[in-house]
Order: C-alpha cells, then sequence, then structure tokens
C-alpha cells in the first residue's frame, strides 16, 4: 500500500482541527504518494516487475515525452484530490451512500472527543484552493 498514514505529524495525537487534519492528509496521501509514483515509474527495472499492472504501465510511461508525463502526473494528483473530495463530503454527510443508513461521524479520541466531520471537504478544497 503506497499510503504511510504513520507518517502524520505527532502533533495529531495532542491536538486536532479539521484544517490540520485535511492539510496532513494531502501532504501524506497526495504528495507522498505523488513522491512513490514518481519513484516507481521512474526507477523500477521492468525485468522485475510481477504485477501486471505495472508490467503495462511503466513501459507506457518510460514513452511518453517528459512534457507527457509531467501531464500524467499531473492527472495522477487530480485524481487523488478529487477522491479525497468524494471521501470527505460523504464523512461530512453531504452524500449519501446507496444502503446505508444513518449518519457518519469521525472522531478523534485523545483522553477525549473530538468531531472533525462537517466542514471536512470545505477544508480541504479551501487549503487545495491556497497552495
Amino acid at each position: 500500500m503506497l499510503v504511510q498514514m504513520n507518517k502524520i505529524s505527532k502533533d495529531l495525537a495532542n491536538t486536532m482541527s479539521t484544517n490540520y487534519f485535511t492539510k496532513s492528509i494531502y501532504k501524506n496521501i497526495v504528495e507522498e504518494n505523488l513522491e512513490l509514483h514518481k519513484n516507481l515509474f521512474e526507477n523500477t527495472k521492468v525485468d522485475v516487475i510481477k504485477d501486471p499492472y505495472y508490467k503495462q504501465a511503466i513501459p507506457f510511461f518510460r514513452s511518453l515525452s517528459e512534457d507527457d508525463k509531467l501531464i500524467l502526473f499531473s492527472i495522477i494528483k487530480q485524481t487523488s484530490v478529487d477522491t479525497l473530495s468524494s471521501l470527505f463530503i460523504i464523512l461530512d454527510n453531504g452524500v449519501s451512500l446507496e444502503g446505508f443508513e444513518g449518519e457518519l461521524e469521525l472522531l478523534h479520541k485523545n483522553g477525549s472527543e473530538q468531531v472533525l466531520s462537517g466542514d471536512l471537504q470545505d477544508d480541504f478544497l479551501e487549503y487545495i484552493e491556497g497552495l
């Protein structure tokens, strides 16, 4: 799995805001995974690949011009952002899931409980727009 959630700052253990949480998620999922993908596509030896997806994807990537590689990474980044935004709106109860009844609530527990859901998507998109 590409995501390494254990790298979220240890400050999360003390206090958490939705702004801090969404910024940390962006850095840990979007930025770190993009770097992992870049490294994988640029440095993996094709003859050691076992995964059928990467057996096709890596030679395809290497056939691209440098400009097209940048475009591909922009697409990967935007797809990650869109996916997280969609997840946050579900956690905020802005979109209901088929067959799921009730409300979702994301809590941060550290001696006390702090509700994080409610404004996750708004805070996330605000952070993205400020980059």
